[in-house]
């Protein structure tokens, strides 16, 4: 099976009564060490982790219920994993908890995957306007950027339709509908925009529409990243005014 199946007592060093030969991949060590107890599980824990887990597992025992737990592993050669480990306490005929059986799954390539795409993300958000909207064009979500940009609080923007940083004209026009349904089939869009914030001011923003996708392949949400071109479109106003004043000169 995937991962490290084992068979290990209730004591202080969950001792191994059986554990898989994919053990010795994972640690470095056979499983022979561990089943006839030179090497421990509980002695390759991260320190801040063995005391949490060992809470958790006791509780789900006395509960009668299995336990899913998350912990960091440290191997032979000192590298760390990230280890997902599910198991269940097996009582005698007097209802008395013997040993548990469970399996480790190491997750470590997934949890640094995932860290990775956090760090984008954040370096996204930071960098960049972002809003997310369910396929109806209701706010989900906003950034930092966002809320200081458009003088919203960010608890009033969720749920409220896309339409109400447009004008009344915008969100009665075919070409607005027309956008919307080429979102809800999947198709990316970009452009400028006129948008308004909260005061009234107009923001002209540079942004992409990006519908993200589900496990099926259909369109869940949109995703719209988007920078603010105003200062750009007051400095061309003004150098178009300035060349209007030339010419009338």
């Amino acid at each position: 099976i995937p991962g490290v199946s084992f068979r290990c007592l209730l004591d202080d060093n969950w001792s191994m009564l059986f554990i898989s030969d994919a053990v010795e991949s994972l640690t470095g060590w056979p499983a022979s060490d561990f089943i006839e107890r030179r090497r421990s599980i509980a002695d390759l824990y991260h320190p801040a982790d063995l005391q949490p887990v060992a809470e958790q597992v006791a509780a789900a025992i006395s509960e009668g219920r299995q336990y899913v737990v998350e912990y960091r592993l440290f191997d032979r050669e000192g590298g760390e994993h990230w280890i997902w480990e599910s198991g269940c306490a097996v009582c005698d005929e007097a209802g008395k908890p013997r040993w548990i059986d469970g399996v480790l799954l190491d997750q470590t390539e997934t949890k640094l995957r995932n860290a990775e795409y956090a760090s984008k993300v954040t370096a996204i958000s930071k960098a960049v306007l972002l809003v997310e909207f369910d396929m109806r064009g209701r706010i989900l979500t906003v950034n930092d950027n966002f809320v200081d940009l458009f003088g919203y609080e960010r608890e009033a923007l969720c749920g409220l339709p896309h339409g109400v940083l447009c004008s009344a004209e915008q969100r009665a026009s075919a070409e607005y509908a027309a956008f919307w349904e080429a979102l809800r089939q999947g198709e990316f869009r970009s452009g400028e925009f006129c948008r308004y914030a909260r005061d009234g001011r107009e923001v002209w923003l540079q942004a992409t529409y990006n519908p993200i996708l589900d496990a099926d392949g259909k369109p869940c949400k949109v995703l719209k990243l988007a920078t603010d071109m105003t200062p750009r479109r007051l400095m061309e106003q003004e150098l178009r005014n300035a060349r209007d004043r030339a010419e009338q000169a």
